[in-house]
């Protein structure tokens, strides 16, 4: 399957349709979503979907099991006028989508601690890696930090696991999304 830009929107008001959303409102990626055809309570969400993946820049360097590589260039805007950023890549296991839905205010907190935007940058970027069911940033991770955070351990843990490399809460978070309208 050729991923596009009009693959992954398609899939994502797909899932949006699926969870009982409807979209009020979009332009160039950002959307506004209503519960239903209540336009009383609004979600602003801005979607962004993967870029073509390069394994040798985006893929692992230890032969650790990548069962789906997003690398995402976007914009953050100065003002916090969006509610969630979704983004989408491929899962080549089981050839679906898979998104990542996740509040403004803890992808500008992670982007602050994790991968701060280099000074004139235009476009922030942010690698995400899905491994068993698990999600972990490795925007400019190196062969050592990958075997340091990622590598398995005897008991399975991951040091990214829980920390803010870890975005695996956020996998398929459509519920958050969902419970947005209910507040």
């Amino acid at each position: 399957m050729l991923l596009t830009k009009k693959v992954y929107r398609s899939a994502f008001l797909e899932a949006i349709k699926a969870n009982g959303l409807t979209v009020y409102f979009n332009r160039n990626g950002h959307f506004i979503l209503i519960k239903g055809k209540d336009s009383s309570r609004i979600v602003s969400v801005e979607f962004v979907s993967s870029t073509r993946i390069n394994p040798v820049l985006q893929g692992s360097h230890n032969n650790n099991v990548v069962n789906g590589i997003g690398h995402f260039k976007f914009t953050i805007p100065k003002l916090n006028k969006i509610n969630y950023y979704v983004f989408a890549f491929l899962n080549n296991i089981i050839h679906e989508i898979e998104f990542v839905i996740i509040p403004d205010a803890v992808l500008r907190n992670r982007f602050q601690n994790q991968n701060p935007i280099q000074e004139g940058a235009k476009k922030a970027e942010l690698t995400l890696w899905l491994m068993n069911r698990k999600v972990c940033d490795t925007t400019n991770l190196s062969i050592e930090g990958e075997w340091y955070f990622l590598s398995k351990r005897n008991s399975g843990y991951c040091m990214a696991d829980g920390g803010e490399m870890d975005y695996s809460i956020y996998l398929n978070n459509w519920n958050e999304l969902f419970n947005m309208f209910s507040e």
